[in-house]
């Protein structure tokens, strides 16, 4: 909507900013239309660029932060660039949150690929030509095909492994996994949606949340594999 040059309204949310750190502060120009008049006359804006690190809760906009912090220091504000560091228990190896051990981060180095941006042109329908970026995975030289394939799968995670790691997991039997499926509820107590899991089978059921004081209902659930 905001790219068709409409208003988006954000409604407001809760969040949890556990780290506000600034890292460096700069000063630049920008082309804009509003400054004094000698930047003004060559088509100049003087900003104010300010490099943060932000550790926060799950559903925070980044951009909406810079935006609503730059109103109330009553000069503006806009982001220019988000680099994502940590995911949940997932973290680049130059994560310096100090949330994760060094042994926890490189064990997600081993289910982690990085990519980078291409540019890609084209012609479109219309005859226009049209270049836009494309998200290419790095992997390693010559491997293409079958190789490429297999060292994409090995760094993979199965559907447990990634439900375990993000977040909370509760083993249940496979009388209960059915029951979930139908849709019904199982008489656990939970009190934080959970990825309810059949052990035995590393079968991913469903997520689950508290739906009373003595029972869990699905909130998403996922076929048999």
């Amino acid at each position: 909507m905001a790219r068709e040059g409409k208003d988006v309204e954000l409604k407001p949310r809760p969040v949890t900013i556990s780290e506000f750190t600034v890292l460096a502060i700069r000063s630049g120009f920008v082309t804009g239309k509003q400054s004094d008049e000698a930047l003004q006359e060559r088509g100049m804006v003087s900003v104010l660029d300010v490099d943060v690190r932000v550790s926060c809760s799950s559903g925070t906009y980044i951009r909406a932060l810079a935006r609503d912090l730059g109103d109330k220091l009553g000069v503006g504000g806009y982001l220019t660039r988000l680099r994502r560091t940590r995911v949940g228990n997932f973290a680049l190896p130059d994560d310096t949150s100090g949330l994760l051990s060094p042994d926890a981060v490189s064990e997600t180095q081993t289910h982690t690929i990085t990519a980078h941006t291409e540019q890609k042109t084209f012609t479109n329908r219309e005859g226009e030509t049209i270049t836009r970026n494309k998200c290419v995975l790095d992997t390693p030289e010559g491997f293409d095909g079958a190789g490429r394939c297999a060292w994409l799968i090995g760094r993979s995670l199965t559907m447990e492994q990634a439900a375990r790691s993000a977040m909370p997991a509760l083993d249940i039997t496979s009388k209960e996994a059915a029951e979930l499926r139908f849709g019904r509820r199982i008489e656990r107590t939970i009190h934080e949606p959970a990825a309810a899991i059949v052990p035995q089978t590393h079968d991913v059921v469903a997520i689950i949340e508290r739906a009373n004081g003595h029972q869990a209902k699905p909130i998403t659930v996922f076929p048999l594999a």
